[in-house]
């Protein structure tokens, strides 16, 4: 028995030539031949072989699938078996010249199921078995009794809070915010230890006529920071369009304009101070947590600035500053101004402004040790259980299911939160047979009514009502 192992046409590499050797262009008598050569040594195995010739090749690219052709000396041959079966008293009983066996070890094709694709000839061409590993047909047999059970939703477990297993002494003003904000991918990352790959935006060679939602929102966000830097947005522009993914011509002139009004818009809202910031430390032990961190606020205001549609979730961040700053300078009262884009037809800007709750520095005080409270006990349970509290749904209004399934929409796209959530709705959510309906026991006490995915809307929304007063 004869084996060759990797007949593939670029595995010949003895003397050929690219095109660019003038004597292989024109060979002479008595210089050697390679292409005779491969052909004579293919003869010579098959001369030795007595009982049996088994040649394997590439038959699709690994990298694209796209179909491979036979090496061509290997191609003659099989012509040329296919021929003499044809023409002798064999034709009656033909054997197998070409197989197209699968790539995957463990494909049931190779064990004599009948596959869908007419490509895998294995089960026509074989009577039996092909492979050499035994145990891959115990895998294959797997594979088909789990195709034909009914598909199971991964429960994801609870698990009680243990002081010693995470060290929460030194956290941030942005790792609250995250917990919020994104409490599934806290719970997988830190909780499950579980990494998913992120979305990497390639770029294309198409440029579109205007950019997608969230490239608009990037470039309106870069503008909004290197002006109030003092940079030229002309250079800025520039630089953009050399990385590409913005249009060119008179519609990128458009765009320029349409988003250069934006920028300027934001930039000149009454009342807020863009200029004079200073950074403040914070340093904060509550319970058994220590916050760490320095923000950079002006002296009567908070200043958050998102180039997006107006939203709760532009909240977060300056509410937890503004508690963090109350604790760390009791004696100063800042306003949070959040400007964003407006939903509005005749706006171009929509802007809240709110401060603390509290007429005296206590009630005050009291206000922002329960805002990062709220926010810690958030954190802490994110630790411990996948929560339903979302960045978008969860500011909606739960009296209007609508509402929540846009935001649901939203907040499904995140890797983490359709991993555990898949794409459920707002009737999922309040669906008593559904495994996320009912409260935990790590919800008693911060969590209370509704279903679960009501009540930390409700938390979050009521917590964000009462610590604060809009103006």
């Amino acid at each position: 028995i004869v084996a060759i192992l990797g007949f593939d046409d670029r595995a010949f590499t003895s003397g050929r030539g690219n095109g660019d050797d003038i004597l292989l262009d024109a060979p002479r008598i008595a210089e050697r031949d390679f292409h005779a050569e491969e052909r004579l040594g293919l003869l010579n195995l098959l001369s030795a072989s007595s009982d049996a010739v088994l040649v394997t090749c590439n038959g699709f690219d690994v990298t694209n699938n796209k179909e491979l052709p036979m090496a061509v000396p290997l191609a003659e041959l099989t012509d040329a078996i296919a021929g003499v079966i044809a023409a002798g008293p064999e034709v009656a009983a033909p054997k197998p010249v070409l197989i197209r066996h699968a790539r995957q070890l463990t494909d049931p094709v190779n064990f004599g199921v009948v596959s869908q694709n007419e490509s895998k000839n294995v089960v026509k061409a074989v009577d039996g078995a092909f492979t050499f590993d035994p145990v891959a047909a115990v895998v294959a047999r797997r594979i088909i009794d789990v195709a034909g059970e009914q598909p199971v939703e991964m429960a994801w477990p609870d698990y009680e809070w243990d002081l010693t297993e995470f060290d929460r002494s030194s956290l941030s003003i942005e790792d609250l915010v995250k917990a919020i904000k994104k409490p599934a991918e806290l719970y997988l990352r830190e909780r499950m230890q579980i990494s998913l790959p992120s979305e990497e935006r390639s770029s294309d060679d198409q440029i579109g006529l205007w950019p997608d939602k969230r490239e608009y929102s990037i470039i309106g966000s870069e503008l909004v920071r290197a002006k109030r830097a003092g940079a030229d947005l002309s250079d800025q522009r520039h630089l953009r369009q050399l990385m590409g993914g913005v249009p060119i011509g008179a519609v990128g002139d458009r765009f320029w304009a349409t988003i250069g009004e934006e920028v300027d818009a934001m930039l000149a809202v009454e009342g807020v101070d863009f200029s004079a910031e200073v950074a403040v430390p914070i340093e904060l032990s509550i319970e058994d947590a220590g916050i760490f961190d320095t923000i950079e606020v002006g002296a009567k205001q908070v200043l958050e600035i998102a180039f997006s549609k107006a939203s709760g979730r532009h909240f977060v961040r300056p509410w937890l500053q503004l508690a963090a700053l109350a604790m760390a300078e009791p004696g100063r009262v800042r306003e949070a101004i959040v400007i964003a884009r407006s939903e509005k037809k005749n706006e171009t800007v929509a802007v809240d402004r709110f401060v603390l709750a509290g007429e005296s520095e206590a009630d005050r005080l009291a206000s922002a040790t329960r805002v990062l409270t709220f926010a810690l006990g958030v954190h802490q349970r994110a630790l411990c259980s996948p929560l339903p509290l979302f960045e978008y749904a969860s500011w909606a209004d739960l009296t209007k299911s609508s509402h929540v399934n846009t935001g649901l929409n939203s907040d499904l796209k995140n890797p983490s939160a359709a991993a555990i959530f898949g794409g459920r709705t707002f009737a999922d959510f309040t669906n008593p047979a559904d495994v996320f309906n009912d409260l935990h026991p790590i919800d008693e006490g911060f969590a209370k009514t509704g279903t679960r995915f009501q009540a930390y809307a409700r938390a979050l929304q009521d917590c964000f009502k009462e610590t604060t007063v809009k103006r």
